[in-house]
């Protein structure tokens, strides 16, 4: 069928040519054929004389095509000014699949003389073009080649693993499992010296695609990329698996089938197995480039230094310095195993010697805080009481304070009942001076004489029941105890002899008012801001208070009552004493 399709085609070219009719549609019918049959489109192409493309289009077409066949059907025979007639024709750009193919197998062309700059130039180039115009599968095939430079020509692992990354997600998009695989391969391959973690999942996914696809070359490829990850990384039973498995496939490329033997050769070495790894080196030829003679010549290292033949392991290895320093180093395992082994056990001792210290630290560490709670806990216990017998002397300090007070108030109603019967002579007395009064009513000084009289009266009187009051109240104390004593007269409720309560300090407060004609209550009236506290001062200091009976009465030190008379004085605005400002302002009424 091939056959007849490649015959019928020539024929309608000859007749075309014999007839000079027009050749772009077979042009287009050749650049089909060249999926399928690449070499007979480059036969048929070259065949097609140049007088008979009468048009620049058709020319640049051919250049095109006939580059495109000869790249893939493997003909070498490039001509560089063939294609730069395609380059140079679609470079307006007016044909932008055509353009991108032009520089594309330009480069393929450059890559092969090899020019590998200018090959770089032109990929690079056409994948800006076609990125641009959106030619997603052209620029997924240029992204793989950039990527194939860098890594064999170049070898820049770097760049080459991100090139296939971006190749990779392009063909997904467009759905081409097939190169889908072949990047995931390339990319299995690099990650093996630069991303090792990388290696497994990525050759793992490349290989069930393989197997979906049927590729059976790839899926080998990757089991080889496995086989060789698990022999550098001291896997070697699964290292020798794979690669036994990649062997008995009968698709597998001979490239493929060469590294798989030298990895099974040098795990089944490593693993001691000596017939086995001496009848595989046998299987493998003797390389013909650089990169196969490293392996081969490790394998034959590895088999030498596993029969015990130590001259023959160290010639091939000094042969290769890359290769020496590892393959030394395998004489020594063993011992740097035991080495391990007895280094693990003195840290596991010190490990346990150290838990033990630090369990006594830690216990050591407990006792001391639960010591030193106790210790701030008696502390604190030892304070609290102290305060609590502070405050108890104190309330019996001022329980003490206030029975002097009672003796006081005793002497004081005597001293009235004194003064009573003086009073009674001093009436007598009055009569007599009744007429020396009545002459002297109208004079000022009399006056004033008498208003001082009837002020001593007052403040004997009401000096007289407060001293009632609290003597009555000191008898009555004795029933209670100290702290409810103190309460009780810290309210000021006493308790009159007929059973009935009255406020003391508003009977302070009342008494005062009198003794100075209204002027508390004067003074209170031009300031309501004064507390409870200032307006008992003002009371105590203008019936003549002292200040150590205000401390006891108020319940405060003798220092803090001069303070509080000091700023009762400054809201008050006086430079006197209370009693003579009350006095004054008691006048001015």
């Amino acid at each position: 069928m091939k056959k007849t399709i490649i015959f019928a085609l020539t024929l309608l070219l000859l007749m075309g040519c014999r007839h000079h009719r027009a050749v772009s549609p077979r042009l287009v019918e050749l650049d089909s054929l060249i999926a399928v049959a690449p070499d007979s489109a480059a036969a048929l192409l070259q065949a097609i004389p140049d007088d008979s493309l009468p048009t620049a289009a058709d020319r640049a077409y051919r250049a095109l095509l006939l580059t495109q066949a000869k790249y893939k059907a493997d003909i070498h025979a490039y001509r560089l000014d063939t294609i730069n007639l395609a380059v140079n024709y679609y470079a307006d750009g007016h044909d932008k699949d055509k353009r991108t193919r032009s520089l594309l197998y330009k480069g393929c062309v450059m890559e092969e003389l090899p020019q590998l700059d200018s090959a770089m130039y032109c990929y690079l180039e056409a994948n800006q073009y076609a990125e641009h115009h959106g030619q997603m599968r052209l620029q997924a095939y240029l992204l793989f080649r950039i990527a194939q430079l860098y890594q064999y020509s170049y070898t820049e692992d770097d760049k080459a693993i991100e090139y296939y990354r971006h190749s990779l997600g392009l063909y997904r998009q467009t759905g081409d499992s097939l190169r889908v695989l072949y990047c995931l391969s390339e990319l299995a391959a690099l990650y093996r010296n630069s991303i090792p973690d990388s290696v497994v999942p990525v050759a793992l996914q490349a290989s069930r695609l393989a197997q979906e696809l049927g590729d059976d070359t790839y899926y080998c490829v990757n089991l080889e990329t496995l086989a060789g990850h698990y022999l550098f990384g001291d896997d070697l039973r699964q290292a020798k698996a794979l690669a036994l498995t990649a062997l008995s496939n009968p698709s597998v490329a001979p490239a493929t089938a060469l590294r798989c033997l030298n990895t099974a050769c040098q795990a089944m070495a490593q693993l001691g197995e000596v017939d086995s790894a001496q009848a595989m080196l046998a299987r493998i030829p003797v390389p013909a480039t650089a990169g196969d003679s490293i392996d081969w010549m490790r394998s034959q290292a590895l088999v030498a230094y596993a029969k015990g033949d130590l001259p023959t392991y160290v010639r091939l290895s000094g042969q290769r310095s890359d290769m020496a320093d590892g393959l030394l180093v395998r004489s020594l395992q063993q011992k740097l195993i035991d080495i391990e082994k007895d280094s693990q056990l003195h840290i596991a001792e010190a490990d346990s010697k150290l838990a033990q210290q630090h369990s006594r630290f830690i216990a050591i560490l407990a006792i001391v805080l639960f010591l030193l709670v106790g210790i701030a806990f008696a502390f604190w216990q030892k304070r609290k009481k102290l305060e609590a017998v502070t405050k108890q002397n104190e309330i019996n300090k001022l329980y003490l304070e206030l029975k002097e007070i009672s003796r006081r108030s005793e002497s004081l109603s005597q001293q009235n009942k004194e003064l009573s019967q003086e009073n009674e002579e001093l009436q007598a007395l009055a009569k007599k001076v009744q007429q020396t009064e009545s002459d002297l009513s109208t004079d000022k000084d009399y006056a004033d004489l008498e208003n001082e009289r009837f002020k001593e009266k007052q403040l004997s009187k009401s000096l007289e029941y407060i001293a009632g009051l609290l003597h009555t109240f000191i008898q009555q104390s004795h029933e209670l105890k100290p702290s409810e004593f103190m309460e009780k007269f810290r309210k000021g409720f006493l308790e009159t002899p007929n059973g009935g309560e009255v406020d003391f300090w508003y009977t302070l407060r009342v008494q005062a008012d009198q003794v100075h004609s209204g002027a508390v209550e004067k003074l209170l009236a031009e300031h309501p801001d004064l507390n409870e506290t200032f307006i008992r001062v003002l009371c105590m200091s203008a019936l003549g208070f002292s200040t150590e009976m205000m401390a006891t009465c108020l319940q405060h030190n003798s220092d803090y009552i001069r303070t509080l008379k000091n700023r009762l004085k400054k809201k008050l605005d006086i430079n006197c004493s209370i009693p003579e400002y009350l006095k004054q302002l008691g006048e001015t009424r």
